[in-house]
């Protein structure tokens, strides 16, 4: 599975090691929240399995559970919508005459 947002080249595959990354579906019951993810992303394809990884949330807009006997992962809020733009630094590939995209990588903890 891939991130749809344009010009980020994050997939499970190449992130599963990440501490915090996570790939999130579009929230489809809630056309609005969904619209709006669709224009940050620029997507326009079948919404089934489409994704947009942690990379482009902030901290806020995650709950964080606690847990007296072990340690919740972080949970996406239902109104969150994605707000932040590029691809990990480390993430970048020179493709062809094509520039590198100027990335930055935000972690969660």
């Amino acid at each position: 599975m891939n991130c749809t947002v344009e010009g980020c080249g994050n997939s499970y595959r190449k992130c599963r090691g990440n501490v915090g990354f996570r790939l999130h579906g579009y929230p489809v019951k809630r056309p609005e929240v969904c619209e709006q993810w669709k224009q940050f992303s620029g997507w326009s394809g079948n919404l089934t399995n489409a994704k947009i990884c942690s990379h482009h949330f902030k901290p806020d807009d995650y709950f964080h559970q606690t847990s007296s006997t072990s340690p919740q992962a972080p949970v996406l809020l239902q109104d969150a919508v994605p707000s932040v733009g590029g691809c990990p630094r480390w993430q970048q590939q020179q493709r062809g005459n094509q520039p590198l995209l100027e990335c930055f990588f935000i972690r969660f903890l």
